[in-house]
């Protein structure tokens, strides 16, 4: 059986990743709706 640790990190790891490019791209949405509005 595998040991339980490095996988769950890596999982955790992922989520975070995952999470974090969610982030970015609302944000980067946000920005570019903010710029357009400008105009």
């Amino acid at each position: 059986m595998l040991p339980a640790f490095p996988f769950q990190r890596l999982a955790n790891e992922t989520y975070i990743n995952g999470l974090l490019l969610l982030f970015c791209k609302n944000l980067e949405m946000k920005v570019t709706q903010l710029s357009v509005e400008e105009k």
